[in-house]
């Protein structure tokens, strides 16, 4: 069975895999829950450039990475409105 850290590992890798090249920073670790038999990972991130900054500050986006914790894939992304 999946554990919590193995869960986050996933979802970061498969962030990082969907945005190669992409001008993403600070790729961090916010939430988790296990549901059932799956994991809600909720990741934080900052987009680079002077775009997204807002009132000096970079805005940060985040997505929720479900992960089946049995067979290890991630069954959904979602975009995580605050």
């Amino acid at each position: 069975m999946l554990d919590v850290k193995e869960a986050a590992k996933i979802a970061i890798d498969y962030f990082n895999k969907l945005y190669i090249g992409s001008d993403y920073e600070s790729i961090a670790l916010e939430e988790l829950e296990r549901k059932g038999g799956f994991w809600h990972i909720t990741l934080g991130y900052s987009e680079s450039g002077a775009s997204r900054i807002i009132g000096g500050t970079r805005s940060r986006s985040y997505k929720i990475f479900v992960i089946n914790a049995e067979t290890r894939e991630v069954v959904s992304m979602k975009i995580r409105k605050v």
